[in-house]
C-alpha cells in the first residue's frame, strides 16, 4: 500500500456531511465514488484562516485544554461569524484538506493520498437520516474494508471500544460511522506527517493526566476550528502540502505548550 502527497487539486469535490442535528454548514464531509478499477473514498476537513489567530489565544486555549476535559471550557479560536464564513456550505465551495483512499476491484486498500483541494456540500443529513439512507450500507462496507488493512489496526480497535457502544446507544450507528471516518482521517494525516518529519501535537489523554507530547501518540487534524492542538497540527501539515516546507519545528511547537 502506497502513501502519497499530491499537488493541490482545483476540481471541486461533492461532499456529504452527517451531524446530530440538521445543519447547512459543516467542518468536515466525505465522498464515495466508483471508478473503473474500484472505489475512491474521500474524507475532507475545512481549512481555517490560520493567520487570523494570534499566538496568545492559542497558548491560552492550550492551557485551558490541559486542565479540563470539558470542551466547553476551552477558549474558542474563532468568533462565530468567521467560523461560519470559512466552513463548508451547501453549494458553495470551500478550501479543504483531503484524505483519499483507493480500493481495487477486490476491495483491498492499495493507495492513500493527502492533498489540498476544494469541496462543497451537496447533502447534509442527521444521524437518523443517514442510517435510513440507501447509501449508508455501501459507505460503511467501504470504510470497514479500509480499516481491515494491516496498518489500520488502531482505527479498527477504536471502533470496538466502549465509547463507540455508548455512541450507538445515544445516536445510532450513523454516529459511529462519522466517529470512525474522522479517526481514519487523523490516522492518515499523522502517518504522512511522521513520514515527512512534520511535527505535530498529540491529543491529550483524558483517561490519565492531561498532557501533550510532540510527534508521539494520537493526534487530531480534523478539528482545527475547535481545538488548539488540531489547529496547530493542521496548520503545519497544510503549510507543508502547499510549500513543501515545515512551518513550525518541534521546538517551536513545544513553545506553545503549557509547562507541567
Amino acid at each position: 500500500m502506497r502513501y502519497s502527497i499530491l499537488e493541490r487539486s482545483e476540481k471541486t469535490i461533492d461532499g456529504v456531511s452527517v451531524h446530530p442535528k440538521n445543519a447547512n454548514i459543516a467542518e468536515y464531509c466525505f465522498n464515495c465514488k466508483e471508478t473503473e478499477d474500484g472505489v475512491i473514498f474521500q474524507v475532507m476537513a475545512a481549512i481555517p484562516p490560520f493567520k487570523r489567530v494570534n499566538t496568545e489565544a492559542i497558548q491560552e486555549s492550550l492551557r485551558r485544554q490541559s486542565v479540563t476535559s470539558n470542551p466547553k471550557d476551552v477558549l474558542p479560536l474563532f468568533p462565530s461569524s468567521e467560523r461560519k464564513a470559512n466552513t463548508l456550505h451547501l453549494r458553495k465551495p470551500g478550501e479543504v484538506l483531503v484524505a483519499e483512499y483507493h480500493l481495487n476491484g477486490h476491495g483491498v486498500l492499495k493507495k492513500e493520498n493527502l492533498y489540498l483541494g476544494r469541496a462543497e456540500l451537496t447533502r447534509t443529513l442527521t444521524f437518523q437520516e443517514y442510517q435510513n439512507c440507501s447509501l449508508a450500507t455501501w459507505h460503511t462496507d467501504i470504510f470497514m474494508k479500509i480499516v481491515k488493512h494491516e496498518n489500520k489496526g488502531r482505527v479498527k480497535s477504536i471502533l470496538k471500544g466502549r465509547y463507540c457502544q455508548e455512541l450507538i446507544l445515544r445516536n445510532g450507528p450513523g454516529a459511529v460511522f462519522v466517529f470512525g471516518i474522522l479517526h481514519l482521517f487523523n490516522h492518515t494525516c499523522r502517518n504522512i506527517a511522521r513520514r515527512h518529519e512534520i511535527p505535530f501535537i498529540s491529543t491529550p489523554d483524558k483517561r490519565h493526566e492531561l498532557y501533550f507530547l510532540i510527534s508521539r501518540g494520537c493526534a487530531r487534524f480534523h478539528a482545527a476550528f475547535d481545538s488548539p492542538d488540531s489547529f496547530l497540527n493542521a496548520m503545519n501539515l497544510v503549510h507543508f502540502l502547499e510549500y513543501r516546507k515545515i512551518m513550525l519545528s518541534k521546538d517551536e511547537l513545544a513553545s506553545f505548550l503549557p509547562s507541567h
